[in-house]
């Protein structure tokens, strides 16, 4: 186990599950360039786009093998002696025939078995963030049932550990993201002029949300400016869900 230097104690430790890609590399980021110890967990080496790994321990796993779940704790573990932070961010991609079991592995063991094995290494005060979906309560057409059942129970697992790991200090939350577009799929939604300016026009705020802006809410939820904030799921979709669907004059 490596050894801090007293100067180095306070410095929080924050573990991204999934950090390689999408809005979880936004948060990785946000992390790092906020002085916070980052370690990456996740099934690629490096990002896909082959540009900046945002960490300082990166550990490469297939989290879908289940036995291997405690030694990847003691790899996040191990490091600093301590976790301050974990963010899970990642959802099943592989074949459709694998949805059902990977999702439930993904979104619901790993974080299950992870937690089990982190909290003797917890600080006081540490938080723990679920990506969630709106597809938690709304049905989305173009994700699978199991990601939106998997995302519902996601959100009943942090209500659980908000109430159970609130006496050791440590604040459990959601984010739920909406229309979000993250980096590397920005140009391709903006090829398409007419579809966009649909979905600016379905936002009240007209326009659509982007992935630093989850990283920032998470960076918040992370920080001692929300040290009472806790058992919470905070919406990041420009105000969309306050809208009747259908709704309008005639």
């Amino acid at each position: 186990m490596a050894s801090e230097d007293n100067t180095s104690k306070s410095t929080p430790v924050s573990v991204v599950f999934g950090g390689m890609h999408g809005s979880p590399r936004n948060i990785a980021r946000t992390f790092k360039e906020n002085g916070h110890h980052v370690i990456i967990v996740d099934k690629r080496e490096a990002p896909d786009d082959g540009g900046e790994t945002y960490c300082d321990h990166a550990i490469s796993a297939d989290l879908l093998d289940v036995d291997a779940l405690p030694d990847i704790a003691a790899k996040i573990a191990a490091p600093y002696g301590r976790v301050t932070n974990i963010v899970y961010g990642f959802r099943f991609r592989g074949p459709e025939e694998q949805a059902w079991d990977g999702e439930i592995a993904l979104g619901l063991t790993v974080p299950r078995v992870t937690i089990e094995h982190l909290l003797p290494y917890f600080s006081e005060g540490g938080s723990i963030v679920f990506i969630s979906s709106t597809a938690s309560r709304f049905v989305a057409p173009t994700t699978s049932l199991a990601y939106q059942c998997v995302k519902a129970a996601t959100d009943q697992m942090m209500r659980y550990y908000a109430y159970t790991l609130g006496p050791n200090g440590i604040r459990v939350n959601a984010v739920s993201p909406g229309f979000i577009v993250k980096d590397e799929s920005m140009k391709y939604f903006l090829a398409d002029e007419e579809k966009a300016q649909r979905v600016y026009a379905d936002h009240p705020l007209r326009r659509i949300g982007k992935a630093d802006e989850i990283a920032t809410v998470v960076n918040f939820l992370c920080d001692d400016a929300s040290s009472f904030v806790s058992g919470q799921i905070i919406d990041i979709d420009g105000g969309l869900g306050v809208q009747q669907p259908g709704s309008g004059s005639w």
